[in-house]
């Protein structure tokens, strides 16, 4: 059982910006951590462009879907006769995302538009958030991915993530 109470809750405490470096790593206890690092900083303007263009492409492909507010397709699947467990997905998210997990470990390759990228993540696992649900918030962390960049981002598949536009909000 749990005590419902009330905290404040101070964002700007738990996060942390891409600008103010070149690589960020939270620690997520006996799981990975989660990693992200600034590959290139683009010309101004130039990731809503480079953006657009990949979502007009995606859209038109055979695997295109929409799910948990995420626009993606599967660009190459699994070969498993050659033991090749892995996929690989275009993505791109015009809306926030909704909150959710993987059950696999992500590698993402990204490139954040003119308003730059606010990422959240919660570190809880299941199990944690079932005995207690504030457990969710206290394990709550914040990157700000500046406007147009390239970056890179790696987390374990048990991660809730959440990716939105940050507009400097």
């Amino acid at each position: 059982m749990y005590s419902a109470k009330t905290s404040s809750f101070d964002i700007s405490s738990r996060t942390q910006k891409l600008s103010e470096r070149k690589r960020i790593s939270i620690d997520c206890g006996e799981r990975l951590p989660i990693e992200i690092y600034l590959v290139a900083e683009l010309p101004s303007g130039i990731g809503d462009v480079i953006v657009r263009n990949g979502l007009e492409r995606q859209e038109k492909h055979e695997n295109f879907v929409e799910e948990y507010n995420v626009l993606s397709a599967k660009i190459i699947d699994v070969d498993l006769p050659r033991n090749n467990l892995t996929a690989i997905y275009t993505f791109g998210i015009e809306k926030d995302l909704v909150f959710h997990r993987h059950t696999g470990q992500r590698a993402i390759t990204a490139i954040s538009g003119s308003s730059g990228v606010l990422l959240k993540f919660s570190s809880a696992t299941p199990e944690e958030v079932e005995q207690n649900p504030q457990v969710f918030l206290e394990k709550m962390s914040f990157v700000e991915i500046p406007p147009d960049v390239i970056f890179i981002l790696r987390f374990y598949g048990g991660t809730w993530h959440q990716f939105c536009s940050h507009g400097g909000q």
